[in-house]
């Protein structure tokens, strides 16, 4: 058993907006990858102009989409990670994207446009080029129980495998760690804790989504 050079990863973001102006909130998502030797990422727009219609924490405006052919292992620098940088990173994949607020209004302190990026999840889809040939079937489980690579294993086998596409509800998804940002003033992040609510609120955040790496890395 082997997986794959690379990982389409599934994503789940939630936003709501503090209504001010004649219009609602808009937002555009792009996804910075590959950086090359020269520090300059390769930008994907993957959502061109998102309408935040909802003010309601516990309704908010729901973004799900999909990027394909990540490399495993992307450190903070966007870098293909060595052995030796995973175990400084303790395990740890970065994604960046960018949310920017296309039509920024501001009168005074009660009447400014924002968005609140108040939730990120993701759900990785393992591939794999064994077990029993279906490489539609991806993994669905608890990431201590991934398969070690030694092993001659058998996916068909294994229940957790099995063909899954995340859909829109929140439990398809698991939440991504507190991410450090750029842009816009939003406070101290705890990298380690849960997702910390990011403020747009004149241009833009820029956020590098974290994941755990464990049975993402190649093998």
């Amino acid at each position: 058993m082997a997986a794959k050079t690379s990982v389409d990863y599934y994503w789940r973001f939630e936003f709501i907006q503090s209504a001010a102006g004649s219009e609602n909130a808009k937002i555009k998502i792009d996804h910075y990858h590959s950086m090359d030797d020269n520090g300059d990422y390769t930008i994907d727009t993957i959502a061109s102009e998102l309408e935040i219609t909802s003010t309601d924490t516990s309704n908010p405006t729901v973004w799900t989409g999909m990027c394909n052919g990540l490399a495993p292992g992307v450190n903070a620098t966007g870098v293909s990670a060595s052995a030796t940088e995973k175990a400084a990173a303790s395990d740890i994949m970065t994604h960046k994207f960018r949310v920017t607020l296309l039509n920024d209004y501001y009168l005074d302190e009660s009447n400014d446009r924002a968005v609140t990026w108040q939730w990120a999840g993701y759900a990785p889809k393992w591939s794999w080029t064994g077990g029993d040939g279906d490489e539609t079937k991806v993994y669905k489980g608890a990431l201590s129980n991934v398969p070690d690579s030694t092993q001659d294993y058998n996916i068909g086998s294994d229940s957790n495998f099995t063909a899954y596409t995340p859909g829109a509800a929140k439990a398809d998804y698991q939440e991504c760690f507190g991410s450090v940002y750029e842009g816009d003033e939003n406070g101290t992040v705890n990298a380690e804790g849960g997702w910390h609510l990011l403020t747009i609120s004149t241009d833009y955040v820029s956020a590098d989504l974290q994941t755990p790496g464990d049975g993402v890395w190649t093998w």
